[in-house]
């Protein structure tokens, strides 16, 4: 797909085609941090400020 095709399908999504998109988005954001916090949580260990000024 070439970009003046992906611009002209943006430019032609309708109220509901957004409002559908704005959902996923927000439960792909919603997995993606539940995920990330729990790989973080358990391979990461918390910071103690050890750095910090």
């Amino acid at each position: 797909m070439s970009i003046e095709q992906m611009a002209q399908a943006l430019i032609d999504l309708t109220e509901a085609d957004e409002k559908s998109l704005r959902t996923w988005s927000e439960i792909e954001d919603a997995t993606f941090t539940a995920y990330a916090s729990a790989y973080l949580g358990e391979i990461v260990p918390p910071c103690k400020g050890c750095h910090t000024s």
